[in-house]
């Protein structure tokens, strides 16, 4: 036995020593410096730390090479304002530079709006668009917008962005994004619906509804929109949309940022312009889905006729006027969307009309056709572009930054609210703020067991079936009777 012992044991070491010697022979083979070992097998410890100085110039040129990358892009930004020029006529493309005390143009910004895209909104597209901090003066040259008359902006409460259109555009429908505000009182479409809502909210919390009240929902809702787009958009969705599909590009140098987001815009226009060749009805799919889900409501719906073109409809214990020849109901469904509410419906039943005779002609397919047949021209690359015989660009001073790189995302506003996102197959854990704390012993609310005086658990009286019975356990509230 303790031979066997002692023939086991010197095997280990053998082994552990050609382990050893082959692993550093390995190294040496390699060219790598021993700096320390530590490695664990079977009870040995190795001491081990290696570095290679070739792979830190690597990595140095690397970076110089992408530098000098961003550098070139930089001072060639006037030749592919250039390029885009030649390849979109009558496209507007602006670089604005600022000029330093030595002479020298430092990048600002850029600009550029492609002819054909622009032409097929200001004729197809209904008047609302969303804006994020974008060039509003060159908008509103390039769709003429003159004093915003006829035109809805949707944005965010940002404090610059709010000021802009004010100045430039006193006539404009600015439409608030609703993220902030409770949906059903943004998508109240009367005044009557918008005050019920708003009572109720004062009811169930009066803080949010003091908080908002300081937000003036009226910049959000429906109903003290103007009908003249027929849309009921209340968020500004559409643009941060946008936004999260061009973070990725963010990281790139200036000029393949900007043709990654032209590139991208351009084959999404080819994409959209195929499907709105399949729809062979008049109006669109969506729209017709809307009049179908409308359609079943007309049961709880009895008009009553009133005058030429006018009528009394009565749905449950509320009545609405409609007037068919203004295209009007008191519910203003119609009028804000474009799309014939329950009410007119109803009508249209009794009447046996026609439903596509009272859907707003935004809605039509030939006009979503119209709107994708306008494509943005491809672009040549750089090695093809002309010389502008302009001066170069300079790149713009760094700010000097300490600790980590952050991820290039867009700078969100102070009123603008985090996005809480829950990983992969991991719910968000319930926050303990605004919980009540109460004691496990005495019950008593302000402190837990830790620093309750009394000894002993509390005893509670509970009636079950009727009759009273004795228990002992916690007082700590449930769930549900968590303040949220």
């Amino acid at each position: 036995m303790e031979l066997k012992e002692r023939g086991q044991k010197q095997l280990k070491e053998r082994g552990q020593k050609q382990l050893k010697e082959r692993g550093q022979k390995q190294l040496k083979e390699r060219g790598l410096e021993k700096k320390r070992l530590n490695h664990v097998h079977g009870g040995f410890t190795v001491l081990m730390k290696l570095y290679c100085r070739s792979g830190w110039k690597a990595k140095a040129r690397a970076l110089e090479m992408v530098q000098e990358e961003h550098d070139e892009q930089y001072s060639r930004l006037k030749d592919y304002r250039l390029e885009l020029l030649d390849s979109n006529e009558g496209s507007t493309v602006e670089v604005e530079t600022l000029e330093t005390e030595g002479g020298l143009d430092i990048f600002f910004r850029f600009y550029v709006c492609f002819a054909r895209i622009k032409k097929a909104w200001c004729r197809y597209s209904q008047p609302i668009f969303g804006v994020d901090g974008c060039f509003l003066n060159k908008l509103q040259t390039d769709l003429n917008m003159r004093d915003g008359s006829g035109f809805t902006i949707i944005s965010d409460r940002q404090k610059g962005l709010l000021n802009a259109v004010s100045q430039l555009l006193p006539q404009v429908e600015h439409r608030m994004c609703a993220r902030h505000i409770f949906w059903k009182i943004a998508k109240s479409y009367n005044s009557a619906q918008y005050t019920r809502r708003l009572e109720k909210l004062k009811m169930y919390d009066m803080g949010v509804y003091e908080s908002v009240m300081q937000k003036n929902p009226k910049n959000c809702s429906l109903a003290f929109f103007n009908p003249t787009a027929s849309c009921v958009d209340v968020s500004n969705n559409i643009n941060e949309s946008f936004n999260n599909a061009i973070n990725v590009t963010r990281e790139f140098s200036l000029v393949e940022m900007l043709e990654t987001i032209r590139r991208r815009a351009m084959v999404r226009t080819d994409i959209r312009r195929k499907k709105a060749q399949r729809p062979k009805g008049k109006y669109s799919i969506k729209a017709m889905e809307k009049v179908n889900l409308e359609q079943k409501k007309i049961l709880n719906c009895t008009a009553f006729r009133a005058g030429p073109g006018e009528y009394e409809v009565q749905e449950k214990k509320s009545t609405y006027k409609v007037h068919m020849g203004l295209h009007s109901c008191t519910c203003q469904k119609w009028e804000m969307s474009g799309i014939p509410c329950c009410h007119v419906l109803k009508v249209i039943s009794v009447k046996k009309l026609n439903q596509e005779d009272y859907i707003s002609s935004w809605y039509l397919n030939s006009r979503w056709r119209n709107e994708y047949n306008a494509y943005i021209d491809a672009v040549r690359g750089s090695n093809f572009w002309r010389r502008s015989g302009e001066t170069e660009i300079m790149l713009p001073p760094k700010p000097e930054t300490q600790g980590r790189k952050k991820v290039p995302k867009r700078i969100k506003e102070r009123n603008e609210s985090p996005q809480k996102k829950k990983s992969k197959g991991k719910e968000l854990k319930v926050t303990r703020e605004k919980r009540i704390m109460h004691c496990g012993r005495c019950g008593v609310v302000g402190h837990n067991t830790r620093s309750s005086k009394q000894s002993e658990p509390a005893v509670k009286k509970t009636k079950v079936d009727g009759t009273e019975e004795m228990c002992i356990g916690s007082s700590q509230p449930t769930q549900s009777q968590v303040i949220d």
